[in-house]
């Protein structure tokens, strides 16, 4: 299995969203990892920069495993509050977790 990574899209701002929409990410691998900082939780619960681009990659690559970094949670979700491992599936093969 070819397990391939990505971080720090920062897809909350425009200019980077645009980017990665103009660039997609080519896949190498079957499992993408985005490691971090590729938006806001608050715009993914907007359905704004998120859906779209998890939607993309549900097609490209057999699962993707989206783990929080710190600015996920900006504007956002507190994660001090927390009480158990964030697991949520955005879609049926793209997971969101935290460490």
């Amino acid at each position: 299995m070819v397990i391939q990574y990505c971080s720090d899209l920062h897809l909350e701002f425009a200019d980077n969203a645009r980017y990665v929409s103009d660039h997609p990410i080519e896949p190498v691998g079957e499992v993408l990892i985005l490691a971090g900082d590729i938006t806001t939780l608050s715009l993914l619960d907007a359905h704004r920069a998120g859906p779209p681009f998890f939607k993309m990659l549900s097609k490209q690559f057999k699962r993707v495993f989206w783990i929080c970094g710190n600015h996920e949670f900006y504007q956002s979700w507190d994660a001090s509050v927390l009480d158990k491992p964030l697991y949520q599936a955005i879609l049926p093969n793209v997971f969101l977790l935290n460490n």
